[in-house]
């Protein structure tokens, strides 16, 4: 079995790998945990939401413009606790 450390390494290069675009650049570690069936391991990362407020939406509600600026998108990725492998990407609702 990978350790934890391995599965969160995978699963970090993969989210990279997989979403290739400037968000990466401010990818975050969330959470990682064991499935119940001990066969997976699941990492939630997250990263910047899109698109951007535009600026009259800044200027209209600084304080809701805020908000959409550092909200995140959550992501889960499946890593095999066996070979270390990722399996899957997909959205996770916060």
């Amino acid at each position: 079995m990978v350790t934890v450390k391995e599965a969160a390494n995978a699963a970090l290069i993969f989210a990279r790998e997989f979403l290739g675009d400037n968000r990466v650049n401010s990818l975050l570690l969330e959470e990682i945990e064991l499935s119940d069936t001990q066969k997976e391991w699941l990492v939630t990362v997250s990263v910047p939401s899109t698109p951007a407020p535009s600026n009259s939406l800044a200027l209209m509600s600084p304080t809701i413009s805020d908000i959409i600026r550092n909200s995140r998108d959550f992501k889960i990725i499946r890593v095999d606790a066996d070979n270390g492998n990722p399996t899957s990407i997909k959205i996770r609702k916060v």
